[in-house]
């Protein structure tokens, strides 16, 4: 499959970031989730690595199949490999979160300070991707900052919703 084909379904250049955002949100929204239901900071590590590495396992898995109907036929391993190496950004973006709550179950912290320093990475990172977007769609730092705080802001959004729909 050409680079432009495999752009076209979604595993070109933008997808290790948005594998990356979504991951963020993902992981946000679960400690928030897990955090307003008391969960412990030992707890919320492990649940949300392991939702973290299932969600991967399920878009690698969804892009290999989509791939094989586009193609009609089946992927080299390499194809394979390369499709998902594309999705782990997802598991990384858990990563600085993953690292608040590891505070938190190795006793350094309280649960509840470990899980709102785990959101608050991750709301970092949220405004973060868009200031990276920002940058590189406007070019100066105005633009980036407005288009910081209006993408994570939209990322706010989606972690409250998710949440919601959690809790």
């Amino acid at each position: 499959m050409s680079e432009a084909s495999a752009e076209h379904h979604g595993h070109g250049p933008g997808t290790d970031f948005a594998a990356a955002i979504y991951g963020s949100i993902v992981a946000t929204a679960l400690i928030g989730a897990l955090d307003a239901a008391h969960a412990s900071s030992g707890d919320m590590l492990l649940s949300v690595l392991a939702t973290m590495v299932v969600f991967w396992l399920a878009h690698t898995w969804a892009a290999i199949s989509g791939e094989r109907i586009h193609t009609g036929h089946g992927l080299a391993r390499e194809r394979i490999r390369a499709l998902a190496r594309a999705e782990w950004p997802m598991v990384e973006a858990g990563f600085g979160p993953l690292a608040g709550l590891a505070l938190g179950w190795v006793g350094l912290l309280s649960d509840t300070t470990a899980a709102r320093l785990a959101v608050g990475i991750g709301i970092v990172q949220l405004f973060a991707w868009g200031f990276v977007l920002g940058r590189r769609v406007y070019h100066t730092w105005l633009g980036a900052s407005i288009a910081g705080l209006a993408n994570g802001a939209a990322g706010l959004v989606l972690v409250a919703l998710e949440i919601a729909v959690n809790h």
